[in-house]
């Protein structure tokens, strides 16, 4: 998991799947939540089981993208704020994604069976399926590159916005037309 330490990133949730997981797989936490606090708190008390690891904030790009290419699985637990760019990036990285199912997820990622409720049962079921499966892990690795690969290059999303902005500014320009012929 990488992620801020606020209840909407599912949190709290994965801490109970990963307490599980950790009994026959390394579990790896990246995050806090800047200032301490009962999140904080808990993944320093996991941290202490052998099986996982709570490096707390990365701030080391290449550090953080080697992890995500060689995560057996990454737990994506954001809920809000639309394309989230660490779900795009552990993509690009080759990272086997299980998400919790959010319309923002759903829509980066398209691929509904690794979308899991927030609930710590479904994670560590999605997660268990996903670390033992070898084909299952293969096919989103590859779907995922392939997908960041075409859907998420940055000349592709200025494209995008400069479409959306003409869009916008001749939509505006054909209204106050139609206004004034109206009047």
């Amino acid at each position: 998991m990488v992620a801020r330490f606020v209840p909407e990133n599912t949190v709290s949730e994965f801490f109970q799947a990963a307490e599980r997981l950790a009994e026959q797989h390394p579990v790896v936490i990246v995050g806090s939540s800047g200032y301490g606090g009962p999140l904080d708190e808990a993944a320093q008390r996991l941290g202490e089981h052998p099986n996982v690891q709570w490096l707390g904030h990365v701030s080391d790009d290449k550090k953080l993208l080697s992890l995500w290419h060689h995560a057996g699985a990454y737990f994506h637990g954001h809920s809000v704020g639309g394309t989230n760019p660490a779900l795009v990036q552990a993509m690009a990285c080759g990272a086997p994604v299980v998400a919790r199912q959010t319309p923002y997820n759903a829509e980066v990622l398209r691929a509904d069976e690794h979308l899991v409720a927030p609930d710590p049962l479904a994670i560590e079921s999605a997660l268990r399926r996903m670390l033992t499966d070898h084909d299952l892990r293969a096919k989103a690795r590859a779907a995922n590159q392939a997908r960041a690969a075409t859907h998420y290059d940055w000349d592709d999303v200025c494209r995008r916005y400069e479409l959306t902005l003409q869009e916008a500014v001749l939509g505006e320009k054909a209204a106050k037309i139609g206004s004034e012929v109206r009047q």
